[in-house]
C-alpha cells in the first residue's frame, strides 16, 4: 500500500518503463512493480533536447542502463540531469566536440563522473601552460561569462583585430567588476554623482565627474584617458593618487572636472579589487583546467585540500646552473628534503644561466651540459629522481623565440637528458598555472618591479600607512587583474594570448619571481610572493598549501641556505 501511494504521485505518462520491456499503463496502474521501473529512453531524449544536446540511440540506451544500475537513493531524473550536465561541461571544455553525443563522449563523461575520492586525490596536481589556457570572456550584452579555447583556433601570430580584442577584453573584465562593487555604488549615491563615460563630456557640462578608462600617451608627455567610445586629454598637475604604480596602459578611476577641453584630475586610483570567492560566484563554474569535474566533484576537491597538511612546495628562482656554488647549495637543499614523505614539489624558475648564452654552437652545448649536471645531481638522490616532481619555468634571458610574453617552455634540445633521468620533470611556459586540488597558483618570472618603476607617471604614495615598494607592485598587478600592465613597447605580448596573463578571478597565490629581495604579501584573499634570487643570496620560498587561508601570509615562508 505504501509503495502504491508513492507510485500514484508520479506522472501517469510513460515516464517509467519496465527494465525488461515497455510500460503498459492503465487507469489504475495495476500489475506494475515500483522496483522494476526506470526512466524511459523517450524522457532521456526530452531532457537532452532541453539542454541543447542530441544523443545517438546507443548513447540513450547507455544512459538508461547507467541510471538503472546506480544504487544511490537519488531520483532518476536527477541522475539523468547530472550525466547530461557533465556532457555539456565536457563539450564546453573541449571546443570542436560535436553536440551530437556519441559513444566515446558519453563513456569519457561517465568515467569522469564515476571517480571516487581516492582517484580524485591522485589527480590533485595539474600544470596548465599559457598556450593551453582557455580565454575567459565577458559578454556585456548578455552579462555572462564564457570560456573560449584560443589554442585550437589559430597560430601564435595574429592579425590587427587581435590587438583590439586584447585591450577591449581587458577593459570589459575590469568594467564589470567595477559595476558590481556595492561599496563604490553606495559612495556615488551618497555623494550624488555617477560614473560617466567619456563621450558624455562633449556636451560641456560643468561639475565634478568620475571617469573610468585606460591611461595612454598619444603625444610625448601628454596623457589621455580612453574608454571604448572616446578619449579625453588629462591635466595631472594637481592629481592625488591612491597606492599603486601608475603606468601607461593601466585602467584607472579618476575624479575631476572638465575645463576648456581638458579633464583636470583631482584624484586617481585603481578599480577596487574583488575577492576570489566573490569573483568565482560571479563567473560561475567554468573548468579552466579542463578537468571534466562537476561542481560537486570540485567541492570534494576543496574539502580534500584542507587535509593535505603534509604537502609542500619549494620555489627557487634565478637558478644559475653555470655557477658551481649554486649546485653545491642545491645539493644541501636536496639533502634536507629527500627524506620527507611525501616529497615536496620543486618549482625551479629561470634564468638558468648567469648570462645569456650565445647562439653559437658552444653556447648551446654549454647549456645542455648545465642541465646534464643538474640531472646528475638529482640522480645522486634515487628517491628524489624517481618520485620527486619538478617544474621548470624559463626566465627572460633563457634561450627562446624572442622575448615576447608568454614564453614557450625550454626547448627539448636542452632538457632531453634531464627528462630521461627525472621522469616527473615538467617544463612549463612563462607564465604558467598550477592547480593543487582547488587552489590555483600562477607562476611568472620577469623583472617587473624595475620596469614598473621606470614607467611610473607618479612617484608611489602610501596613503594612511607606510608601504614597501613591493606592496605597491602587488596592489597594482592584482587591481589591474594582469601580470604585466605595461605599454607593449616596453614589454611585448602576443596579442592572441594576452588572456594567459590575466588574473581574474584572483588566484590563490601568484609568484612574481623577480631579481629583488624576497617578500610575501597577503592582498585581499590572494597571496603574492617573490622567492628572491637563489644565485646571489641562496634564498628560496617554502609554501604550505594547507595554510593558504592564513591572514598574515605565513603559508609562504622565506628560507635561505647558509
Amino acid at each position: 500500500i505504501e509503495k502504491r501511494a508513492i507510485l500514484d504521485k508520479l506522472p501517469r505518462s510513460s515516464y517509467y518503463e519496465y527494465r525488461k520491456g515497455p510500460v503498459e499503463t492503465g487507469a489504475s496502474g495495476a500489475g506494475r512493480d515500483d522496483a522494476d521501473y526506470i526512466m524511459s529512453q523517450r524522457d532521456v531524449v526530452r531532457v537532452a533536447k532541453l539542454k541543447g544536446l542530441t544523443l545517438q540511440a546507443r548513447v540513450v540506451k547507455r544512459v538508461v542502463k547507467v541510471v538503472a544500475e546506480d544504487e544511490t537513493e537519488s531520483d532518476d531524473r536527477d541522475k539523468v540531469a547530472f550525466i547530461l550536465d557533465g556532457v555539456k561541461r565536457y563539450i564546453d571544455a573541449n571546443p570542436g566536440t560535436s553536440r551530437i553525443v556519441d559513444d566515446a563522449t558519453i563513456e569519457t563523461v561517465i568515467a569522469e563522473l564515476s571517480k571516487d575520492e581516492e582517484e580524485m586525490d591522485q589527480n590533485r596536481m595539474q600544470l596548465l601552460n599559457a598556450f593551453d589556457t582557455p580565454k575567459l570572456q565577458y559578454d556585456p550584452a548578455r552579462k555572462l561569462f564564457a570560456m573560449e579555447d584560443v589554442h585550437a583556433k589559430g597560430s601564435l601570430h595574429s592579425g590587427p583585430q587581435a590587438k583590439v580584442d586584447m585591450f577591449r577584453d581587458r577593459f570589459q573584465l575590469v568594467m564589470q567588476r567595477l559595476q558590481r562593487n556595492e561599496d563604490l555604488t553606495r559612495k556615488f549615491q551618497n555623494e550624488g554623482v555617477e560614473l560617466a563615460s567619456i563621450d558624455t563630456l562633449l556636451g560641456g557640462q560643468r561639475g565634478i565627474k568620475w571617469l573610468f578608462g585606460t591611461l595612454c600617451q598619444a603625444e610625448e608627455g601628454v596623457y589621455y584617458l580612453e574608454d571604448l567610445n572616446a578619449s579625453v586629454r588629462l591635466n595631472l598637475d594637481n592629481a592625488e593618487t591612491a597606492p599603486g604604480l601608475f603606468t601607461e596602459n593601466c585602467i584607472v578611476l579618476v575624479e575631476g572636472e572638465m575645463i576648456d577641453g581638458t579633464f583636470h584630475v583631482r584624484m586617481m586610483g585603481f578599480p577596487p579589487p574583488q575577492q576570489r570567492t566573490e569573483a568565482q560566484n560571479t563567473v560561475g563554474y567554468l573548468d579552466m583546467f579542463k578537468t571534466g569535474m562537476s561542481p560537486q566533484q570540485w567541492e570534494i576537491m576543496q574539502q580534500q585540500e584542507s587535509t593535505a597538511e603534509d604537502a609542500l612546495f619549494v620555489i627557487v628562482s634565478d637558478l644559475h646552473l653555470d655557477r658551481p656554488q649554486v649546485l653545491e647549495k642545491l645539493r644541501k637543499m636536496f639533502e634536507g628534503f629527500c627524506e620527507m614523505a611525501p616529497l615536496p614539489l620543486f618549482i625551479f624558475i629561470g634564468d638558468f644561466c648567469s648570462r645569456p648564452i650565445s647562439h653559437g654552437r658552444d653556447g648551446v652545448q654549454q647549456l645542455i651540459g648545465h642541465f646534464q649536471n643538474l640531472a646528475n645531481l638529482i640522480g645522486e638522490f634515487p628517491r628524489l629522481a624517481q618520485e620527486g616532481r619538478f617544474v621548470f619555468v624559463p626566465g627572460p634571458k633563457d634561450p627562446g623565440a624572442g622575448n615576447t610574453l608568454p614564453r614557450a617552455p625550454l626547448a627539448s634540445k636542452f632538457t632531453s637528458y634531464l627528462a630521461s633521468k627525472v621522469p616527473n620533470a615538467m617544463f612549463a611556459t612563462n607564465p604558467c598555472r598550477l592547480r593543487f586540488y582547488a587552489q590555483e597558483i600562477v607562476i611568472f618570472r620577469d623583472d617587473i618591479l624595475k620596469k614598473m618603476q621606470r614607467h611610473c607617471i607618479f612617484p608611489p604614495r602610501s596613503g594612511d600607512r607606510e608601504m614597501d615598494i613591493t606592496e605597491h607592485l602587488v596592489a597594482t598587478v592584482l587591481d589591474q587583474g594582469h601580470l604585466c600592465p605595461l605599454p607593449l613597447t616596453s614589454r611585448p605580448i602576443h596579442w592572441k594570448y594576452d588572456h594567459a596573463l590575466r588574473l581574474y578571478p584572483h588566484p590563490t597565490m601568484v609568484v612574481l619571481a623577480d631579481h629583488t629581495e624576497p617578500y610575501n604579501w597577503k592582498y585581499q584573499d590572494c597571496l603574492a610572493i617573490n622567492p628572491g634570487s637563489f644565485s646571489s643570496e641562496f634564498a628560496f620560498m617554502v609554501y604550505r598549501p594547507a595554510d593558504c587561508d592564513a591572514e598574515d601570509g605565513s603559508a609562504a615562508e622565506p628560507s635561505r641556505i647558509e
